[in-house]
């Protein structure tokens, strides 16, 4: 497992060559993302995304929900490394189980 520094921060992110790692793509979305209120990442993977926004002054809550377990336990492991626990929230659930979890028009945007 690798440690990296998140691009455009001072946060730490873990990667793992077996595991999904995040490319330029999920830069770039971050870049011109215009997030608020409560943020919802579908498919989080390494939580990079959340990682990166989290400082966005717009943003009152983070939830990142990932279905592969061993890329949920790694973006964890970021959110502890960088003490985010009280801003980022992680769950290991699929898509579909959404509505299990979570009240309609619970997030304002969802990435």
């Amino acid at each position: 497992m690798k440690k990296d520094i998140v691009p455009g921060t001072d946060y730490i992110i873990f990667q793992d060559d077996n595991v999904f790692k995040y490319t330029t793509d999920s830069l770039l979305l971050t870049s011109l993302a215009r997030p608020k209120g409560r943020v919802c990442d579908i498919g989080s993977g390494s939580g990079i995304i959340s990682l990166r926004l989290i400082d966005n002054k717009n943003i009152k809550t983070f939830t990142n929900i990932e279905l592969n377990y061993d890329s949920y336990e790694i973006s964890k492991k970021s959110i502890r490394e960088n003490q985010l626990e009280d801003k980022i929230n992680s769950f290991n659930i699929n898509v579909f189980d959404v509505k299990k979890y979570f009240d309609n028009q619970s997030f304002d945007t969802v990435i």
